[in-house]
Formats: C-alpha cells, sequence, structure tokens
C-alpha cells in the first residue's frame, strides 16, 4: 500500500494546533513547514511525471531543483504559478530545517504560509491526478 503524503499535511496542521508545550512551539513550527513541503513535494513529483518530467539519466532521485524549474519554465501559467508556491515551500523548509534563526519572517508565519500554499498546491495536483 503505497503511503498517504497528504497525512504530512495534516501532521503538520497537528503540531501547529495541538502543541501544549511553549518551550516546543518554535519546533513544532519549523517541523510543520518541513512536513508541508514534503507532502506537496510528492504530489507535484506525481503530476509532472504525469506530464513529461523525466529525471536526469546522471541523477538517481529527482532534485528539488530540477522539479521547481519543471513547474516555473513550464508555458502554462499554471503551472508557473504552482513552480512560484513550490519553490517558496522549499525555501521555506530549508530555512525551517537548516537555520538557527527564521528571518525572512516570524517562524509563525512561515508555518501557516507553508501550510496555505501546501493546502492549494495539493488540491490543484488532485485535481490534475484524478483526470
Amino acid at each position: 500500500m503505497n503511503f498517504d503524503w497528504e497525512k504530512y499535511l495534516n501532521l503538520a496542521h497537528y503540531l501547529v494546533n495541538q502543541v501544549g508545550n511553549p518551550d516546543l512551539s518554535e519546533a513544532a513550527h519549523r517541523s510543520a513547514a518541513s512536513r508541508a513541503y514534503y507532502a506537496v513535494f510528492h504530489f507535484v513529483k506525481a503530476v509532472a511525471f504525469n506530464n513529461g518530467f523525466t529525471i536526469p539519466p546522471k541523477n538517481k532521485h529527482v532534485r528539488h531543483t530540477d522539479l521547481i524549474n519543471f513547474y516555473q519554465f513550464n508555458n502554462d501559467l499554471v503551472f508557473k504559478n504552482i513552480g512560484i508556491k513550490l519553490e517558496r515551500l522549499w525555501e521555506n523548509r530549508k530555512e525551517c530545517d537548516y537555520e538557527d534563526k527564521v528571518t525572512t519572517q516570524s517562524y509563525q508565519q512561515l508555518t501557516h504560509e507553508s501550510i496555505r500554499y501546501a493546502r492549494y498546491v495539493i488540491g490543484w495536483s488532485k485535481t490534475k491526478l484524478s483526470t
């Protein structure tokens, strides 16, 4: 049975809404932003493969930048928009996973933006995958 990647988005919601310990708030938000990105990554990867995306022969796995570029350099404006959101989600994820301080905005704002974008992109992806 295949894993339901949308459960990562559900986990992101849970982490943000259920953290009761203030000492864990930032860690919960950072983890939620990361899970939101990976939920989206797997959905847009499936849509991309259905629309001609291939892994370059030198790669064993899908590289994040290759997938983002597939969307951003697509002639379809909706795909371009998805690419912009995907790149923002990726940047948010990297900031949360690697940086000591979240500097682009508050960690709460960053996480809520990531969850909002993820919800939108997954909804779009589901419609593309059902056709």
